[in-house]
C-alpha cells in the first residue's frame, strides 16, 4: 500500500490524530499502548468487532509537508507486514497478544533486540569498553569496533559520553543503537 496524505491541523498528538483516523473503519478499534519514535507512530491495537482479544501492532510512518493544505502523510504498516522499522516503546510490545504470524514473531524479535542492546549502553561510565555489532571506518581510513567510554566537556558547562580509542574521541552517531557488548571498568578513562 502507498501513503496516505491529507490535511491535518497542527497541534494534535499522534494519538488524537489516529485515534480518529482509525474509528473512520469503525467504533471497533481501541488503542492499548503507544508511543512516537522520531517520525514513527508506534501502536498497540485491538479490533474489537472482528477480532477480539487479539492485540496487533502497527507501524505508522509520518511526513508533515509545507503545502498549504495538503500538509500530512502517513503510511500504515501492520506488524505482519514486516516493517523496517522496529523501535516501538516497550509497553507496546508488552501489550501485544500472542501470534503465529511468521513476519510478525520476525519484527517482536527485532523490536525486543533493539532494547536488549539499547539496555547494554545505559549507565555507562569512563574506562568501560565498548564493541559494537559493526566496525567504523573513518575518513582517516581507520576501522574500528571497540572503543573506551570518556566523559568529554559539552556546550553549557554539561559532560556527554563519547567514544575513544586511547588517542582520539569519537562522535558516532547513534552508537548506542549498535552495541554489542559492554565490559565495565575495562580501562581508567
Amino acid at each position: 500500500m502507498g501513503w496516505t496524505g491529507l490535511h491535518r491541523e497542527k497541534g494534535i498528538t499522534n494519538e488524537e490524530f489516529f485515534r480518529k483516523e482509525f474509528s473512520r473503519v469503525g467504533d471497533e478499534i481501541v488503542f492499548h499502548a503507544h508511543g512516537t519514535s522520531g517520525n514513527v507512530f508506534y501502536v498497540a491495537w485491538e479490533d474489537t468487532k472482528q477480532n477480539p482479544g487479539a492485540i496487533t501492532a502497527s507501524v505508522i510512518l509520518t511526513s508533515w509537508s509545507h503545502k498549504e493544505y495538503w500538509n500530512f502523510n502517513y503510511k500504515e504498516i501492520s506488524e505482519s507486514g514486516l516493517p523496517t522499522e522496529a523501535y516501538p516503546p516497550l509497553k507496546v510490545l508488552d501489550a501485544l497478544t500472542e501470534t503465529d504470524n511468521e513476519y510478525a514473531l520476525i519484527w517482536r524479535e527485532r523490536a525486543r533486540k533493539y532494547h536488549e542492546r539499547r539496555a547494554l549502553s545505559r549507565n555507562l561510565k569512563p574506562g568501560d569498553r565498548v564493541t559494537l555489532m559493526n566496525k567504523v571506518k573513518f575518513r582517516s581510513g581507520l576501522e574500528q569496533g571497540t572503543f573506551i567510554v570518556a566523559r568529554v566537556p559539552a556546550r553549557g558547562g554539561r559532560t556527554v559520553v563519547r567514544l575513544s580509542n586511547g588517542i582520539n574521541t569519537f562522535l558516532i552517531p547513534n552508537w548506542r543503537d549498535r552495541v554489542k557488548e559492554v565490559e565495565r571498568g575495562w580501562a581508567k578513562a
